[in-house]
């Protein structure tokens, strides 16, 4: 009882802030200029959006692009024949319509556009409030109605609307938008990412009664501890003939099969009506079990005549922080998430329906269950679909750091308060939308605050914070603003983690981290796996989903490959590669390839390695061990859910050896949220296992049978794994002949046929990407060239072997240098073993990212076959996308370069005869160069590092010492590859652009 009563407290206490901050929201609504008086009317009023209702103004309109921010004013009149003008469509942007290049974050030029169409008086608005929505126009606009100004604004990313009625005329009316790239705070739209300007988002036209209609209506709902609530509905209503006192208001709330859960009666006093229910035993809504219910509100008169009808898909759910956790529910919630913006490369950021919807559908495929606005709420779409599909949202009021000049200037806060209000306005009733942040790595100070306040008092009901840099960061958490109770921390290391987590009284969201620049993503593994010990923490959103891109039909990007993706010869999806920057420009090595798919939709093999770190269902279980006959595996899996369990899922298991799966069978899954089951397999094991090798491989399938999580687990067997580079040594193969060159080459011929003539490299780094130029400023990360040919100090011939004394110079006559022996033999299995070892000068600088005895094979060999970790890249913070098993690559396959770890055995195929590899110490480097594979045996392997995070093990070259290597080739050993390898089946290569960030 005791709890019943605090909770009804709180309950009326929340509504009566609430109703007191919807009665202030009446005030008008800043328009272009904030800081100056509007003669126009942005009043509140409820955004209306069914069918019926609204007029859509969205299609083709007649467009005129003008450099500069004037235009002759007979472009504004209604009489102007405006015929020649180009077609535009809308919503859309002039970049990707061809209009204007795209320019990036601040280089923003100044642009007017002038859009004309013309629309017919509706007879249904008579005697009515004619109102005029855009949803978004960057960056600012004028709105004229038959030549008379009717309304300004200037926000890109939030809620216009203007009472259009007193410039309406019968018949047609024409309506004019002169978009401008000036608005009065226009840097606090511009970002990391391609200024895209136009009407991006719908343009629609509806009434209202003069009599009585909606300004407001916030649908909350109290979860109680047995998951009863109390829902309330409050009303800020308003009428122009007069006082709102005397309306009446019914609402209903009905379920999915439309039956009533709560019907609820109330009549407006002060402006304001507040109606309430309780619901017994409601389906809650989260992110893991999106229940939605429609809410439907009546305004009517004395007489009971209906004045406006709203509906609205609401869910049923209470978010809240409780000293250092999050609670959804009451329970405490934990965030996979990823920062996302409004950006495709054919689309900018005016994405259609179908586009946005695919791609929260690939983020739901990769377990993401959060996402950060970044930096601005998305279109109205945006928030229903997140609603309907599940995800967290957190809404981002829009003033980016770009313009932090203004935040200095008192006249600015109204135009910030206005941003915030029409957010809120727009998005108060989405169950998606858990948290509002306000701006984005903004310099915390008196303006930003008292935002923080406004919000506050407008919307209670949800948590709020700002998104902070490294050291803005560290000082709010040593005194936070009592406006806020999350702290929104970026790119934290270590240290200044402890650091946050030892003070902190609110929980943290790493609203950014792990930063994907280009191949980067380094930081993710070990980022994660901290944030899910510590209970302060209540996780993060990477940065970032989605390439900020935009298809380019451009040369310039010739030099600029690092930084876009070429499709074809003259296309490119540019992530700002069209020009050089600058010196001093703000976006220096700021480029938007920053994320896990590219501009298109298309996923990076990071978006795998997401997918497979946030899988709310893992395997913990790394090896079990097997006796011939029948075994019994029990695998630990545990459920990362915060709210449901496991059922409904399966774990599907195949038991394989190397020729064959020797069985397979799927379990159940009914772990509870939280916790970990043990799953038992049942299986039988053959006696004569091939090399005693076995592997379980486990996928974990979600009800649709869609791929949740797989991991390949190493079944130990009585028998040690076989000595697989011993086996090669051992093989029966054809005979050879083999010469080391006095300039450094090696040869292996059979009869007349040439099977092998590649220089001695040694690879000391790796490909130039952007990733390596972003860590430093530009300049080469490592050696200027990454793959060194040697100098050759002497040859040996010995025992029908060679040894050749090499030396590999970071430029020609340099001090810094490796010098090593390369010893090639014959075995007597007709394989040629390299062994060489190799150390460098004491003055040699510099970090080896891949360090090893490098071939490059005929341009014959096309494909990649190994047994190990794949079937991407394998470096240190970049694993758990990988699992042991026998895999193949075709050389112009988009995922071919890069490490590949744990290699058993490996092969090249295409060639004359097929070349059997193995490498000690497992690593594999491949690349292809000029059409070549070429291949590395790699004694030390580095991370790609992160966007603020240099590589990780990187060795540095004057402290490697002397380091030793083998790469054993051998020739004619079909039989051997048959037993391990299979049939040795030629790749497809997977190639949807002609180049990846210089890969």
């Amino acid at each position: 009882m005791t709890i019943f009563n605090d909770t009804k407290k709180l309950i009326n206490c929340a509504v009566g802030i609430l109703l007191a901050a919807c009665a202030a929201a009446m005030s008008a609504l800043p328009a272009l200029g904030a800081g100056e008086e509007t003669r126009f009317s942005h009043e509140p009023i409820y955004p209306v959006r069914e069918r019926m209702e609204v007029t859509s103004l969205d299609g083709t309109w007649r467009f005129k692009l003008a450099k500069g921010l004037e235009v002759p004013p007979e472009w504004l009149a209604p009489g102007f024949d405006d015929s020649r003008w180009a077609g535009i469509a809308v919503p859309g942007t002039w970049e990707t319509q061809g209009f204007k290049a795209p320019e990036y974050g601040t280089r923003l030029g100044e642009w007017t556009g002038v859009y004309r169409r013309s629309f017919a008086y509706r007879p249904e608005w008579r005697g009515r409030r004619v109102v005029l929505r855009l949803d978004g126009v960057a960056q600012g606009c004028r709105i004229y109605v038959n030549g008379h100004e009717a309304g300004e604004w200037g926000s890109s990313f939030t809620m216009c609307q203007t009472d259009i009625t007193r410039w309406l005329s019968d018949g047609e009316n024409n309506l004019c938008i002169v978009v401008n790239t000036r608005s009065r705070a226009w840097k606090f739209d511009t970002f990391d990412a391609w200024s895209f300007c136009g009407i991006t988002r719908s343009v629609e036209l509806f009434s209202v009664s003069p009599r009585g209609f909606l300004r407001d209506v916030r649908f909350v709902s109290n979860v109680g501890p047995d998951n009863s609530a109390n829902i309330t509905v409050k009303v800020v209503a308003g009428c122009s003939e007069g006082s709102a006192d005397g309306l009446r208001v019914e609402a209903s709330l009905t379920d999915e099969a439309y039956r009533h859960v709560a019907d609820m009666r109330s009549t407006v006093s002060g402006a304001t009506a507040s109606l309430r229910a309780h619901l017994a035993a409601p389906r809650l809504w989260t992110a893991e079990t999106p229940t939605l219910y429609c809410l439907n509100i009546k305004l009517k008169d004395a007489r009971g005549n209906t004045l406006q009808s709203v509906n609205r898909r609401v869910g049923i759910r209470e978010v809240r922080v409780d000293g250092t956790r999050l609670l959804l529910n009451n329970r405490p919630i934990f965030l996979r998430g990823a920062c996302l913006c409004e950006s495709d490369a054919l689309e900018g950021s005016a994405m259609s329906y179908a586009t946005r919807r695919a791609q929260l559908a690939m983020m739901k495929q990769a377990n993401i269950n959060f996402i950060r606005t970044a930096h601005y709420p998305f279109d109205p779409t945006f928030t229903d679909l997140c609603d309907e599909m599940g995800f967290y949202v957190c809404d981002e009021v829009p003033f980016g750091s770009r313009g932090g000049e203004y935040l200095n200037d008192t006249t600015y806060l109204r135009e910030l308060t206005g941003r915030a209000q029409s957010a809120i306005l727009r998005d108060c009733n989405s169950p998606a939308v858990i948290m509002w942040s306000v701006g984005n790595e903004n310099k915390f100070n008196s303006a930003g605050d008292s935002v923080l306040a406004y919000v506050r008092s407008e919307d209670p009901t949800r948590p709020r914070g700002c998104p902070q840099s490294v050291g803005a960061f560290g000082s709010f958490v040593a005194k936070p603003s009592p406006n806020a109770n999350l702290l929104m921390g970026h790119y934290l290391n270590d240290t200044r983690l402890n650091n946050a987590v030892s003070k902190a009284t609110m929980p943290i969201i790493n609203t950014e981290y792990a930063h994907s620049l280009g191949l980067a993503f380094s930081d993710l593994e070990a980022k994660y796996a901290r944030y899910r010990r510590e209970e302060k923490i209540a996780g993060g959103s990477v940065w970032c989903f989605a390439d900020q891109a935009v298809l380019t039909h451009n040369d310039n990007q010739r030099s600029q490959t690092l930084k876009s993706v070429r499709v074809d010869s003259l296309r490119f999806i540019d992530t700002y590669g069209l020009n050089d920057i600058p010196k001093g420009v703000n976006e220096r090595n700021k480029e938007g390839a920053d994320g896990v798919v590219f501009g298109d939709g298309y996923p990076q093999e990071d978006y795998f390695l997401l997918s497979q770190v946030y899988s709310p269902l893992v395997v913990t279980t790394d090896s079990v061990s097997a006796e011939a006959g029948r075994n019994t595996f029990a695998i630990a899996v545990d459920n990362r859910f915060d709210f449901i369990s496991a059922r409904g899922y399966t774990l599907c298991w195949q038991l394989c050896s190397l020729d064959s799966i020797v069985g397979q069978g799927s379990e159940p899954l009914s772990v509870e949220a939280g916790e970990t089951e043990s799953v038992a397999i049942a299986a039988d094991v053959p006696a004569n296992v091939p090399f005693a090798d076995l592997t379980l491989r486990l996928e974990v399938r979600r009800p649709d049978g869609s791929l949740c999580y797989h991991k390949a687990v190493t079944v130990g067997l009585p028998d040690a794994r076989a000595d697989y580079a011993g086996l090669l040594v051992q093989a029966d193969g054809q005979k050879v002949k083999v010469k080391a060159t006095a300039d450094g080459r090696l040869t292996v011929t059979k009869g007349r046929a040439t099977l092998l003539d590649s220089p001695l490299l040694l690879r000391v780094g790796r490909k130039p990407s952007i990733t390596l130029e972003c860590l430093t400023g530009g300049k080469p990360y490592g050696w200027q060239s990454y793959i060194l040919t040697p100098k050759v100090l002497g040859v040996k011939h010995s025992g029908g072997g060679y040894d050749v004394e090499c030396r590999w110079e970071r430029k020609p006559g340099s001090a810094q240098y490796i010098d090593g022996t390369v010893s090639i033999s014959l075995t007597e299995g007709g394989a040629v073993s390299i062994d060489y070892a190799v150390c460098p000068s004491d003055s040699a600088e510099g970090s080896l990212l891949e360090y090893g005895i490098t071939l490059s094979l005929p341009s014959s060999y096309d494909t990649f076959h190994w047994l190990g970790q794949g079937p991407y890249s394998h470096t240190p913070g970049k694993t758990a996308f990988n699992d042991r098993a026998l895999w193949h690559l075709n050389k112009c396959d988009i995922r071919f370069e890069g490490n590949r770890g744990g290699v058993d055995l490996a092969a090249v195929t295409g060639g004359p005869m097929p070349i059997a590899v193995a490498v000690g110490g497992g690593n594999a480097g491949l690349e292809n160069i000029g059409g070549c594979i070429v291949l590395t045996q790699s004694l030390a392997v580095a991370g790609y590092g992160a966007k603020f995070v240099a590589p990780q093990r990187a060795l540095r070259a004057g402290k490697a010492g002397r380091m030793e290597g083998r790469m054993v080739l051998g020739f004619g050993t079909e039989r051997l590859l048959r037993d391990v390898f299979g049939a040795l089946e030629a790749a497809n290569a997977e190639r949807p652009y002609m180049e990846n960030y210089g890969r």
